[in-house]
């Protein structure tokens, strides 16, 4: 029997997250970006870190292939374009 290696692809593209480097942004800046995202806050590193860990669990091994948008990360603002 041919021996597999369970390699997968997958990607997580967050919203801006919660973290040092944000709290140092303008207050105007950080108003305008999150309101381009689709949930109107930061994410935090531990809501990013529970979809890292979904995809890295053995038992999740057959999905492949897939991008996880949190947050709606501007993914509305090209659906209106597109319409």
């Amino acid at each position: 029997m041919p021996r597999y290696r369970r390699i997968t692809v997958n990607a997580v593209a967050p919203p801006a997250v919660e973290t040092d480097l944000i709290r140092g942004v303008p207050k105007a800046k950080m108003h305008a970006l999150l309101a381009r995202q689709g949930i109107h806050r930061f994410g935090t590193p531990e809501e990013v870190g529970s979809v890292i860990d979904f995809f890295i669990d053995p038992a999740n091994d057959m999905v492949t292939g897939q991008t996880v948008y949190l947050g709606a990360c501007d993914v509305h603002r090209l659906l209106e374009r597109s319409i």
